[in-house]
């Protein structure tokens, strides 16, 4: 099978809400978007088929983008799945068939859910995570903006006015110098003599330099925005601001807890839903997260063997 390239933002521009707007749509924005999505992208080990490994990036973008992608019988590619959208709804509201579109297949396809095909879910509302990325990529690049801001300003120290041409060409010239790094630096006593009383020179100075020097702040508090961030996605951490010393118990399993909230529903729609395609299709993927601690110690052996079994069969497709 092929597929064209893509880029993320292109194909995140399509699985939106109607009416969503970006508000931020700079370089920086775009910097944090794809740092935070191979970020999401790390917190879920999948052990996919082996043909379905090399398209392994598209996988996880309709997973994490979407919130759900479409796994289906095809005469010519066999078992597959693509990107889709719900069509009809019973009683439950509950869509009834997907429709799948794609440009190697000649027409639409409109497959019924547990007759034609079945759904892999992330979540349970048929959206994906692009609201947390795109929340956290708009705060974390407006804080780019404000440590690039505070770093130019915090090179000016001084302002000098000059009251002639002269007296301004002799500053700058002597400002040229020092900044060359020349220990000595003459002014022609001309520039100031010679022209009367007034003094050519005017000075406004920057006291308190160190106190407007915020960078060091706003760091730390954008990397208290990526914690944030990660305990949304199921990493666990304890704060880049907080020593874990001077935590008690409860803090750290109330950080704790927010790890693992979000990703418990994850991890539901994850087994019902995979189980009902490996049903269908006689398939066996399976999934684990990579940072969830909670294991009971009997238990590390078989997950560290179900994870190098994992990695195997991804090494195995890639060759």
């Amino acid at each position: 099978m092929f597929y064209a390239p893509y880029k993320l933002e292109n194909f995140f521009s399509g699985v939106q809400a109607p009416g969503a707007v970006i508000k931020n749509n700079s370089a920086a924005f775009w910097y944090w978007v794809r740092a935070l999505y191979h970020r999401l992208c790390s917190t879920i080990e999948f052990k996919l088929p082996d043909d379905w490994n090399r398209a392994r990036d598209y996988f996880e973008a309709c997973l994490f983008a979407k919130g759900y992608l479409t796994v289906f019988y095809h005469d010519k590619f066999g078992t597959v799945f693509q990107d889709s959208e719900p069509n009809g709804y019973d009683f439950y509201y509950q869509p009834v068939s997907m429709l799948v579109t794609n440009p190697m297949i000649n027409e639409s396809l409109d497959l019924v859910i547990g007759r034609d095909c079945e759904n892999i879910k992330l979540t349970n509302d048929f959206r994906g995570c692009l609201d947390i990325i795109y929340r956290y990529a708009t705060k974390l690049a407006n804080m780019d903006s404000a440590i690039d801001m505070n770093i130019i300003n915090s090179k000016f120290g001084y302002l000098l006015t000059a009251r002639n041409k002269m007296a301004s060409a002799a500053l700058k010239m002597a400002y040229d110098k020092m900044q060359r790094g020349e220990p000595l630096v003459i002014i022609d006593k001309a520039v100031v003599e010679g022209i009367g009383e007034d003094v050519p020179f005017e000075l406004l100075s920057r006291d308190n330099l160190k106190n407007s020097y915020l960078v060091t702040d706003l760091i730390t508090d954008a990397k208290s925005l990526i914690d944030s961030f990660d305990s949304e996605i199921g990493i666990k951490n304890l704060g880049v601001s907080e020593k874990r010393e001077r935590m008690i118990s409860s803090e750290v399993e109330a950080r704790q807890s927010d790890a693992s909230a979000r990703i418990s529903l994850w991890g539901e729609c994850l087994d019902h839903s995979i189980e009902a395609v490996n049903d269908m299709f006689g398939l066996d993927i399976s999934y684990r997260f990579r940072f969830l601690d909670e294991i009971a110690p009997d238990e590390t052996n078989e997950n560290d063997a179900e994870s190098e079994e994992i990695k195997k069969w991804v090494m195995q497709s890639q060759r």
